[in-house]
């Protein structure tokens, strides 16, 4: 029998002590999709990537195997999808026999002939496909992945002496980018983007959501989002957000880092400053 998901996590949950309110804090994923998960209604998310992301960070912070968790939900909810896609695609090269089986008084080596031609092209779509998705997936090209046996030594770098202290003192250490609120109202909150020279903006929504970008207070940018859509922004300068529809917003991720969204739908801005 398989584990039920929702019920399980929700029972962690209350064991520690936790609230919906106190989990969303520590998280940042809304209030309404942490019920979600524990009711099993996975309909409301808006991808299958964002539920699996979701459940593995709620499984995280209870201290659950997080593999165990997504484990489940795949026998439970992904594990017939791919079944009848299976079926759908033996029952399409089952058609496609039937169609390549020879007509009465077809030669018989012709037949073999074809079919042999046929095979090779077959391998041969799989064989450049199955490279072109790996050097996809990898950011690679293909040249660059394949490795060069006959002089494998000539790659290795030579080794270096230590640097001098006089040299340490010239290397420059890489500060880590943090972004803290320094400020909130009910009709504003106001971020400080600290160790960086640019402000990195990514919005995801869930739902139909009208926003405009100012930066330094001039507009720059106005949309109606929909769902599953998807923004990006990169400035140096000072920018101010006003969301109309703050449950519409599924993410808001600046330099990294996940923003706590407002439940209410207010409209109200989120300013990022660099500091």
């Amino acid at each position: 029998m398989l584990m039920e998901i929702g019920a399980r996590l929700k029972e962690i949950r209350e064991s520690k002590g936790l609230s919906l309110r106190e989990l969303h804090e520590i998280t940042k994923i809304q209030p309404k999709y942490l019920s979600a998960l524990e009711e099993e209604k996975f309909e409301i998310f808006p991808g299958d990537v964002y539920i699996k992301g979701a459940l593995r960070n709620y499984a995280a912070v209870l201290g659950l195997n997080t593999a165990e968790i997504l484990e489940a939900y795949f026998e439970k909810y992904e594990k017939d999808t791919l079944a009848n896609q299976e079926n759908i695609t033996l029952s399409k090269a089952k058609s496609k026999k039937e169609t390549l089986s020879p007509p009465n008084g077809l030669n018989k080596g012709k037949v073999i002939v074809l079919l042999l031609l046929t095979g090779f092209i077959v391998w041969l779509i799989y064989y450049t496909a199955s490279r072109v998705e790996l050097s996809f997936l990898t950011g690679n090209n293909i040249e660059q992945i394949q490795v060069d046996d006959t002089d494998t030594e000539a790659d290795i770098p030579p080794e270096t002496e230590d640097p001098s202290p006089e040299e340490n003192d010239f290397e420059q250490v890489e500060e880590t980018v943090e972004v803290i609120l320094i400020h909130e109202d009910a009709k504003a909150q106001v971020f400080a983007v600290k160790n960086a020279e640019i402000i990195s903006l990514e919005m995801k929504f869930s739902a139909d959501c009208w926003i405009e970008i100012r930066k330094e207070g001039v507009p720059i940018f106005e949309n109606t989002f929909r769902k599953d859509e998807t923004y990006f922004l990169e400035s140096d300068k000072e920018l101010t957000i006003r969301i109309g529809n703050p449950p519409g917003v599924f993410a808001i991720i600046v330099n990294g880092t996940s923003l706590s969204i407002r439940e209410e739908a207010k409209p109200y801005n989120i300013t990022l400053q660099i500091n």
